[in-house]
Parts: C-alpha cells; structure tokens; sequence
C-alpha cells in the first residue's frame, strides 16, 4: 500500500543518469499495475507525497530489467520485494546491505545539515575524511560479500551499482561474477557508472 492519492509520479532513469520516463499513473485505491516497454536495464523511482510534495522518503527505487515481474508490497521505505526470480533475490541483496546504506545516508545527511548551519567547510571536509571511508567499506564488504556468495545472479550484478563512486570495489565484484552474469543486461547498471 502506498500512500500516493490518486496519482502515481514515476522516473525511470538509465545506468548513465539519464531521464527515460517522467510521468504520474493514475492510480485507483492502493493497488495498481504497470508495464514498460525496456529493452535494457533502467532505476525505477517511485515517490510519494508528502504535504504535496514529491517525497523519496515515502516512496522507493528498484531497478527495472526486460521481462522481469515485480510485486511491491508496503509503504515508504518499509517495503518487501517479490515477484520473479530476480526480484526476490534482489530484495534479499538489498536487505544484506540496508545496514550500511543508511548508515553512509545518516553521515552524509548530518554533513548537509552541518554546511546548513554554518559549520566551516573545512571542518566538514575533516570529518568526512577521516568517517567516510568506514562506511564506504562497510558496504563495499556486504556488496561483495553478497557477489561471492551469487557469482552468477543477476542481482548481483545490478547490485554492484550499489557502490556508486567506488570503481575500484566494483570492478573487483564485476571480477567476481560469472561470464553469464557479467555480459548480462542487469550488468549494464553498475557498467554505466565505470
């Protein structure tokens, strides 16, 4: 269930960034379908609103493959994943590396709110320096963790793009993976980002 009203503002965006899809679907009490036509691997950003304004804190991202079923169920943040293979392995990845997503998010969070309130950048910039990495790591581990364990999973690879900026943990996953994985369409979210 999502608390969306009657309208469903969606975005599906490529490995590169890219804008694909800018729409709302109307939808009508708290279930609702929809299809695309992909042809490769895309995000799909779902939010909801909050005092009338978009709100990713109330609404969720998962990745959208070609031919895949996905089944979401719950509300904000607080969602389970089903639907096909891919999907329910996904949802399983992702709950691995939750833990120090938000962690990293927080930080990165309190930085912001520290710029906002007028505390010197360069104290900031100290500070992540000596945090960050930490947290990086930390999920870098749970990513790769997750890769060695599933070499040939499709969600292993779309999970690698997970790492964002840290190339270099990526490439050591996409090293991990399988030929089948590594060549899959899934691959193509975390090689848009190398």
């Amino acid at each position: 269930t999502l608390s969306l009203h009657d309208a469903l503002p969606i975005f599906l965006v490529d490995a590169n960034g890219d804008m694909l899809v800018q729409e709302s679907r109307a939808i009508a009490g708290d279930k609702f379908d929809m299809t695309f036509d992909l042809n490769n691997a895309v995000m799909l950003y779902i939010f909801g609103l909050v005092d009338g304004q978009l709100s990713a804190e109330n609404g969720f991202a998962i990745p959208a493959l070609p031919g895949e079923h996905a089944v979401i169920e719950g509300e904000g943040e607080d969602y389970t994943l089903g639907g096909s293979q891919f999907y329910r392995d996904y949802h399983e990845a992702s709950q691995l590396i939750e833990a120090p997503q938000k962690a990293a998010r927080a930080f990165m969070k309190e930085c912001q709110n520290k710029f906002s309130q007028g505390v010197p950048e360069e104290e900031i910039n100290k500070e992540f320096e000596e945090k960050y990495p930490a947290l990086e790591q930390a999920l870098a581990d749970a990513v790769l963790g997750y890769v060695k364990a599933h070499p040939d999973a499709d969600a292993s690879a779309v999970l690698l793009s997970d790492l964002g900026s840290d190339t270099e943990h990526m490439k050591e996953g996409a090293a991990l993976l399988t030929e089948r994985a590594r060549n899959s369409i899934a691959a193509n979210m975390y090689k848009g980002l190398l």
